[in-house]
């Protein structure tokens, strides 16, 4: 350690790592820093974040997303230093985690989360309500083979079928506040109504089959007290594409009967 060359700072804080995966950046890579944010305080100085490496070396802060996000949270691009060489720093300010990946959110978090209300500002009273469509996604942990002939039942009962993948983080945000139901299956939009101020309920319809449940969205749930519904439907494991870890096909009848509950 006599002959490392260290790059000096005065002071900041350590925000923990941050992760490409969209569910994951928004849960384990804010975790650190939604202490330090709040309506009336923003944090001040530099941020120290490690990073995980992205394939052929990108930039992490250059994926869309995550500056989205760091700009919705009035957090200065500039401001953030990756941590990829030997540091010194005087004084640097630390907080707990407030939510634990695969365990457990803190029973604090809920004080903790920031509402992204420049997201939701101007967008007028509740909507029919809304289906969340996992159709058109690439890639990702569960498969729903069938998806396309849901989204067409959802459409026929008057929902409206969104694919979020296709909207920037404002307008994902603004969703919450846009429909006065909000339904899908497992997917990591729903772990922004963490960061909304808006209460509309959430009908989490869960495949009846291993490792469908989405752990992290239920933690969310019962840190922040939201009283989200979580639906079990019957469904067949069937071979997933590629790009994803599983696939069921869901039973058409059980998600009729669903939408004659709610509508």
């Amino acid at each position: 350690m006599e002959n490392t060359d260290f790059v000096s700072h005065d002071t900041g804080l350590y925000g923990g790592t941050i992760y490409a995966h969209f569910g994951h950046f928004i849960l384990d890579s804010l975790s650190r820093i939604y202490p330090a944010l709040s309506s009336s305080k923003r944090i001040e100085g530099r941020i120290f974040f490690h990073a995980q490496p992205l394939d052929g070396g990108s930039d992490i802060l250059s994926q869309p997303h995550i500056r989205s996000i760091f700009e919705l949270l009035s957090i200065n691009l500039r401001d953030i230093i990756i941590i990829d060489r030997p540091m010194k720093i005087k004084s640097l300010e630390y907080y707990e985690p407030t939510f634990f990946d695969g365990l457990f959110a803190s029973p604090s978090l809920g004080a903790r989360q920031p509402p992204l209300e420049k997201a939701t500002t101007g967008i007028g009273s509740p909507q029919k309500p809304c289906f969340i469509s996992r159709s058109q996604l690439k890639t990702g942990t569960s498969h729903i083979s069938n998806s396309n002939e849901i989204d067409a039942l959802m459409s026929q009962a008057g929902f409206e079928v969104i694919f979020p993948e296709a909207l920037d983080i404002n307008e994902q945000v603004a969703l919450f506040d846009r429909f006065d139901l909000i339904c899908g299956f497992p997917t990591s939009f729903f772990h922004l109504k963490a960061l909304s101020s808006a209460t509309t309920p959430i009908f989490c319809l869960v495949p009846n089959g291993k490792g469908a449940l989405h752990v992290n969205f239920l933690n969310i749930d019962l840190a922040l007290g939201l009283g989200d519904k979580f639906c079990l439907l019957d469904a067949e494991p069937q071979p997933p594409p590629e790009n994803f870890v599983r696939s069921f096909s869901i039973d058409i009848k059980q998600v009729n009967e669903f939408i004659e509950r709610v509508t």
